[in-house]
Parts: C-alpha cells; structure tokens; sequence
C-alpha cells in the first residue's frame, strides 16, 4: 500500500518505458492535474477526471520521443535519528543521514509545437531560456498546495481492473458494481482504461490467450495480439517485484510469540 518511490518512476522511463504508460499507471495526481484518482480504491463511486492528464502525458510522450524531455529527482538528506532536514556536505557528516526523493524536476523545450500548452496544463512551470523547468513536490507543499501524488501497487491493480470487460450477465444481474454519468448513462470505463489494458471474458477457453484465469464458470485474458496491454501488465509486474524487493529489505518492528 506503500506509495511508489518518485526515483522508481525515474527509472522506469529512463530505462525507455513510455512515459505517458508508466504516469497512467503510477501517478493519480501531477501538480492539479488529476488522473481518476477514485480508481485507485476497490470501488469507485464516480465517473473519473483524467482529460487534462491525458492530453499532458500525450504530450510528454512527443516530446520524449524526439529526445526533449529530461525527468529528474531533487534529493535532500535526513537524519536517520530526528528526522531532521541537514544541510551538510562532507562525505564524513553523510554517513549518518539517508537520502529521500522528494520532488521530481521536469524538463522540456519551450519553443516546440504543445510547449506552452504543456506548461499551462502544469501550474508553477519556469521558463529558463529555451527550456521549461518544473519542480513538483512529493504530497502537499508547504503552503498545502497539491503536488505529486504516486499510486501504490495495489492502487495500480485497482486502477488496472477498471479494464476488464466482464460477461454481459453480470451485469443484468446486478453482480458488477456500475458508475454512471450526471446523464444518467452507464459510464464505460474503457474510455480511461482503452488503450492502457484491456481483459476480455468468454465462456470458453480463449483461441489466443497471452494470459488466462477461470473464474465463476467464465475465462477472463489478455488477447496475445493486444500489444498495448501486454506492455502495461509487464510494467505491473516490474512494479510488483521492485515493490517487493524494497519490502523485504525492511526490519521486523515487532515479533508477538504465540503460546501452544
């Protein structure tokens, strides 16, 4: 439940994951610019806002693509003890201090086609000669203003169920929990999920499955030619195992003895 490091998104799209897939998946807010952040809970109860994200990170994603967008992390250093913020430099005073990723900087052109569209969308963006500069930090700043705010794991896995397309019965039965627009209208939510990952259900056994689950006498997969979908569930899985390897890193707070 823990929320995904900022550096982990760093590298992830350093490591030439797209960056519009891997800030769908990972990130629910960036700076007032909301990615249905409802869905990242077991039910959601509303028909999510995304549109301006989307259009950010469709954004980004050009950019990226012409090799104009640089994604960073500002570091500061914390006392393992207090807690405290420090200031020092040495090599010798670091020793007792970690380092924790706190903001994300965000780097791009301002003279290309969606520059400005890009900074407006993103509140607080600099111009600094030919580039635009970002600063965004991890939660709430100091004046209780909205910055970055990372999903965790399993609000990925929420998020991502959204895209399962379930037996058409469930639905008329009253089985699948339903969200609908101020039209009164059923809301699809393949209009968020479309694109990002899709799960299909039959009653049979799928012709060409990547991957396939029984459950309640119906078969719910991922279809080997859905390219799209097969990218974001192996980004879920890289995510899983770095989340996992973090977690068995951590010390054992407390052991309760059980009595025979």
């Amino acid at each position: 439940m823990r929320p995904i490091d900022i550096l982990t998104i760093q590298h992830l799209i350093i490591s030439g994951w797209d960056v519009d897939r891997v800030f769908k998946l990972t990130i629910q807010s960036f700076d007032d610019v909301h990615n249905a952040p409802n869905a990242a809970g077991p039910i959601p109860d509303r028909v999510p806002e995304f549109e301006d994200f989307f259009e950010m990170t469709h954004i980004m994603r050009e950019f990226q693509l012409r090799g104009a967008l640089h994604i960073g992390s500002s570091v500061v250093k914390v006392n393992n003890g207090s807690g405290d913020y420090t200031d020092k430099k040495d090599e010798e005073s670091l020793s007792d201090f970690k380092h924790k990723f706190n903001s994300m900087r965000l780097i791009f052109p301002s003279d290309e086609k969606d520059s400005k569209k890009l900074a407006d969308l993103l509140v607080g963006t600099k111009r600094s000669g030919k580039r635009y500069v970002l600063d965004i930090d991890l939660g709430f700043n100091k004046d209780a203003e909205m910055g970055l705010m990372p999903r965790s794991v399993l609000g990925c896995m929420y998020y991502l169920s959204l895209g399962i397309i379930p037996p058409i019965q469930d639905i008329s039965m009253g089985n699948i929990p339903l969200v609908k627009d101020k039209d009164g209208k059923i809301y699809n939510w393949q209009e968020l999920l479309g694109g990002l990952f899709t799960v299909s259900s039959s009653q049979s056994y799928p012709s060409n499955p990547f991957v396939a689950v029984k459950y309640r006498d119906h078969w719910y997969y991922i279809d080997n030619n859905d390219i799209c979908t097969k990218r974001t569930f192996v980004l879920l899985q890289q995510l899983y195992s770095l989340q996992s390897s973090e977690a068995k890193t951590l010390p054992t707070l407390l052991t309760i003895p059980l009595g025979g």
